[in-house]
């Protein structure tokens, strides 16, 4: 089975190589890798040039964002199981033969995720994710699963379609939502891929616009409940016990909706 990896990419030299190595390095042969890049302009495209030669595909020019330069990924791309790996992220070594197996094991399996251990700037491991046993009223609730392990099967992208456009935030959120409703999403116990969590990424530079644009998708989808509600109307506070005190809360509130 081709497993295409898109990569979408804006002035991320900073973090590109190591997202682009960890793709390449992996120890399966039937990859397709493709890197959108945005038109950077900080050493971004000298990397991708470096490599290009295990790159199936790469372009820099101007886009209308990351969900754009997503599509143009989707639409290039030709394998069997198809992701999208950001590139200030990194999947773990010697995933994608694991992922393969959990597809050609289990033809009625659409699409996984899993485990996700959460980096910062340096790399340093900050902490594990588990991933959460895929229930369709937990998504109903909150975006319940780590976007750099999600694989697809081509099928679902041939029914469901492209991210929404529109969305600059949740577009993922969105798209796990349309899954939801016509394909089987399963949860594996395994760490696929490390999410770099640092100042200048778009869930944490911008959480309130995130927030925002999470809340209206549950809205639009009959979904909600408490614990949405609080995270989109009261911004977290910076005092962590407090944070997680009524994280911890409005969690358990969001059972009785």
């Amino acid at each position: 089975m081709k497993i295409s990896v898109i990569t979408p990419s804006y002035n991320q030299q900073k973090f590109i190589e190591e997202c682009i190595l960890s793709v390449i390095n992996q120890p399966y042969s039937n990859i397709e890798y493709l890197i959108i890049d945005g038109g950077s302009n900080d050493g971004s495209v000298g990397i991708i040039k470096k490599y290009a030669q295990s790159i199936t595909y790469w372009v820099s020019e101007k886009d209308q964002g990351q969900t754009h330069a997503i599509n143009k990924g989707i639409m290039k791309a030709t394998g069997d199981i198809i992701s999208y790996l950001c590139s200030d992220d990194l999947y773990e070594s010697d995933i994608f033969n694991f992922v393969v197996r959990i597809f050609k094991d289990n033809p009625q399996i659409d699409m996984i995720y899993g485990n996700c251990n959460f980096i910062d700037y340096r790399g340093n491991i900050l902490r594990h994710k588990k991933s959460i046993k895929y229930n369709y009223d937990k998504l109903m609730i909150k975006n319940i699963i780590w976007q750099p392990t999600v694989f697809l099967r081509r099928r679902v992208i041939e029914k469901i379609g492209l991210f929404d456009e529109n969305l600059n935030f949740a577009m993922d959120y969105e798209y796990w939502l349309r899954v939801a409703r016509e394909f089987t999403i399963v949860n594996v116990d395994k760490d696929i891929a490390r999410y770099r969590w640092h100042e200048n990424s778009k869930t944490i530079s911008s959480e309130k616009r995130h927030l925002k644009e999470a809340y209206s998708l549950l809205k639009k989808n009959g979904g909600g409940g408490c614990y949405s509600w609080f995270m989109h109307n009261i911004y977290w506070p910076k005092t962590s016990k407090i944070k997680h005190f009524l994280f911890r809360i409005f969690k358990i509130s969001s059972i009785f909706k």
